[in-house]
């Protein structure tokens, strides 16, 4: 338990300029390499914008996002579908990941940010909690913007 702990605790973000354009091209090709069954649309901002943040942390937040929309859009029913997508909004940048699948509990809106809960069962439950402290790092947040069928949207913002 206590390796988790530490696990879950990041160190502060090294901000670096980054291109959010470079930052979901990324993310999207360790996405299909493992995730060939599933189909992602990728929508970055246009223009590029480039941000001061610590792309190393944003990736692996996105890619815990992204790992958990296509695990719910796998058990979804439907032809599975996975969307990431940038927006920005004055200072703000908004990552969005919406799967197709079956959604999230109303009751667990809340219960899946926190270290060690999880819904499944070889799951370690520190992948939402990891992405939210990135966000909190960056002086943004993580939210699930959509729960209940059909699928769920988070958002992370910095």
């Amino acid at each position: 338990m206590q390796s988790y702990r530490s696990l879950a605790r990041l160190p502060p973000p090294q901000l670096r300029p980054i291109s959010i354009a470079t930052l979901l091209g990324d993310a999207a090709a360790l996405f299909r390499t493992r995730w060939r069954g599933v189909a992602l649309l990728v929508v970055g901002p246009e223009p590029d914008i480039v941000v001061r943040a610590d792309a190393d942390q944003l990736s692996h937040a996105l890619l815990n996002l992204l790992a958990n929309a296509a695990e719910a859009a796998l058990a979804g029913g439907l032809a599975p579908q996975v969307e990431l997508r940038a927006t920005a909004d004055g200072s703000t940048v908004t990552l969005i990941v919406a799967d197709n699948g079956p959604g999230v509990a109303e009751a667990e809106c809340e219960a899946i940010f926190r270290p060690f809960h999880t819904g499944k069962p070889d799951g370690s439950g520190i992948g939402l909690a990891i992405a939210r402290q990135v966000a909190l790092g960056h002086g943004g947040s993580l939210l699930l913007d959509a729960a209940g069928a059909p699928g769920a949207v988070f958002r992370l913002s910095f």
